[in-house]
């Protein structure tokens, strides 16, 4: 199981979008082992047009769907903290997934840089696949 990021699905969805991430996504989908999560569920629906949700959706439906537990919105909190102590400014939203992904235990797959900053936090480590 892998958890995707926004950054991945955007590109995957764009109609000229980079062909390695699409077929990376696609296998990931057909085997089963691609998973979301709310936050990435509200950015991509947040941001596509109307003719396109269906699609979104249809294609979602095959995907498991990680969901917060009360550790992961502590985790989330601690880490946005530390992240701020140390000067590093990340959306709310990618520590929200990348807390996700550390309590789970399950890897990220992103285009974002932001998941570099908190590849290490604590004794945990974000297994981060940049694609």
């Amino acid at each position: 199981m892998i958890l995707i990021d926004t950054s991945v699905w955007v590109e995957f969805f764009r109609k000229k979008g980079d062909s390695l991430v699409k077929d990376r996504l696609e296998d990931l989908i057909t085997s089963r082992e691609a998973a979301i999560t709310g936050p990435v569920i509200f950015e991509i629906l947040a941001g596509a047009r109307p003719e396109e949700i269906g699609t979104i959706s249809e294609v979602f439906a095959f995907c498991e769907d990680l969901e917060f537990g009360p550790d992961t919105w502590v985790l989330a909190g601690h880490l946005f903290h530390a992240l701020r102590e140390k000067g590093k400014t990340v959306p709310k939203s990618d520590v929200l997934i990348a807390a996700l992904s550390l309590e789970s235990k399950t890897p990220l797959l992103c285009r974002d840089r932001h998941f570099d900053m908190i590849r290490e936090f604590g004794d945990r480590k974000l297994r981060v696949e940049l694609i």
